[in-house]
């Protein structure tokens, strides 16, 4: 399932219990509608979404082939996309909710699929990149009135029924689509092109037969917040680009320049009421909570990168790893199902901190086998599943930590915690697997080995802040270990 739908699927829950006006009710009466006629919509749609991200991510290795590009500068075909959603995310929201949700998702997936045709064509590297930047932040926009629109189309009394029927196909959509992208790729991997700008502009014809839903409220859109955590990310990302480049003059330039922006970008957010990131909410227990969203999504991410990278690097076809990836889709399925059921009878913070027991576990393992590829695929199937049962807990709590009335607010940050750590691991793993150290398999087992100690720091940093930061909720209450004297909740002046 795709990160950044399940965060505004979780949003969606916590915003249902919002009392609504005599007005709201009549008007839900006139635009409700079936979900089932919402459903070739959802499937296409969440298709086009996957193929962006499952398929670029399997074609990477040939796609750095194809351009002759270093695994330090192929991976900004990835780190791109995360950064353009890292910064524009929430103001192509506010977007979509002055243009209203069907003619916002109709502009947003119509440019997307013209964007994605002309990749398909473009064999310059730097204009590839450069249309992945437009296709990300095109794909956010759509993402954002795609699922508002559900919400909105959805009568009050179904509208926790139509969140489940959502998730549940995105799900299916999950478990398809990496072995089908598998499959494209080992014929052509441009091919993954083609059928995401046909999937993108059938929705575009999908869409029209709903109602324009738009806010009522006047929408003001952070530009210099975006612009300050673009380069500030674009530019630490760089900056380890050039490391694997051996560029050091232009590492020192670049690191210090993001760190810079970095303080701009926090300034820009004090007391700003559109800001992108509310710091005013970035208190104990949801900064810790972010923090290991920022840490779980570092090591899953940089997993993700290094599969593909070790099967071609073995000479092992694309379809196999959709296979693998299928699986992993299944397994985190499974464990979604079971995690509300175990979040009704053991603590959160217990539940989060055995599936990090399991990730470490699993880390040491594969530090140990790394020069055993089956080995180490089996660890990673095994680590990816355990991580859901992180993800699944973590996300909720981040949204629902803060008041109610914060929650649009709070909404926002899963998404930028996600995609500044999945831009930062992807380029600090390229990096080490450009590094200059000895050739052929001993070598890449050698990168190998310290990119999953890097995972392993990041994944004990997440397991102590949650032992020795995080506390218990107060809606907890009735769960096995429950102390009402470690119950911590925000403090919002």
């Amino acid at each position: 399932m795709s990160d950044s739908e399940k965060e505004q699927l979780i949003e969606e829950k916590q915003n249902e219990e919002q009392p609504i006006t005599i007005q709201q009710v009549q008007q839900e009466k006139d635009i409700s509608v079936k979900f089932v006629y919402l459903l070739p919509f959802l499937l296409v749609a969440y298709t086009s979404s996957l193929l962006d991200t499952t398929g670029n991510n399997l074609s990477l290795p040939y796609i750095q082939q194809d351009f002759n590009k270093s695994q330090p500068v192929a991976q900004w075909v990835q780190s791109i996309y995360y950064l353009s959603q890292a910064s524009l995310s929430i103001p192509l929201a506010k977007l979509g909710e002055i243009l209203g949700q069907k003619h916002s998702i109709m502009w947003f997936c119509g440019l997307h699929s013209i964007v994605t045709v002309s990749m398909f064509f473009t064999t310059n590297f730097i204009l590839y990149c450069s249309l992945r930047f437009i296709q990300g932040a095109l794909a956010s926009g759509a993402m954002a009135g795609r699922t508002t629109i559900v919400r909105k189309l959805s009568p009050k009394s179904k509208a926790q029924q139509y969140i489940q029927y959502n998730m549940a196909t995105l799900s299916f959509v999950s478990i398809i689509i990496p072995s089908l992208c598998g499959l494209i790729i080992d014929v052509n991997w441009r091919y993954i092109l083609i059928f995401n700008a046909s999937s993108s502009l059938l929705s575009v014809f999908l869409i029209i037969p709903f109602v324009n839903t738009k806010s009522e409220q006047r929408q003001r859109i952070d530009i210099y917040g975006s612009i300050f955590l673009f380069i500030a990310i674009a530019s630490i990302d760089l900056s380890f680009t050039f490391i694997g480049e051996a560029e050091y003059i232009l590492f020192g330039c670049l690191l210090p320049a993001g760190l810079l922006f970095i303080v701009l970008f926090v300034f820009s957010q004090r007391n700003n009421p559109n800001a992108l990131v509310p710091l005013h909410l970035m208190k104990q227990p949801v900064s810790d909570y972010v923090l290991v969203n920022f840490t779980q999504y570092f090591a899953s991410s940089g997993f993700n990168y290094l599969i593909p990278q070790a099967f071609k690097h073995y000479n092992l076809n694309s379809t196999t790893v959709g296979l693998i990836q299928t699986v992993n889709a299944v397994g985190s399925l499974i464990v979604s199902i079971a995690i509300p059921s175990l979040t009704k009878i053991f603590l959160n913070k217990h539940i989060i901190q055995f599936g990090y027991v399991i990730n470490i576990i699993l880390l040491l393992f594969a530090l140990i086998f790394a020069n055993a590829f089956i080995s180490t695929i089996i660890i990673y199937v095994l680590f990816s599943i355990s991580l859901t049962i992180i993800n699944q807990t973590v996300y909720p709590l981040i949204l629902l930590s803060v008041p109610v009335k914060f929650a649009a607010q709070i909404g926002a940050i899963p998404t930028v915690s996600r995609t500044i750590g999945s831009a930062l691991t992807v380029s600090i793993c390229s990096s080490i697997l450009g590094a200059n150290v000895s050739k052929g398999q001993n070598g890449f087992v050698v990168k190998e080995q310290i990119i999953i100690c890097l995972f392993l720091v990041f994944v004990i940093v997440g397991f102590a802040i949650i032992g020795l930061r995080t506390g218990q909720g107060g809606a907890e209450r009735g769960k096995r270990g429950f102390q009402e004297q470690k119950v911590i909740q925000l403090k919002v002046e």
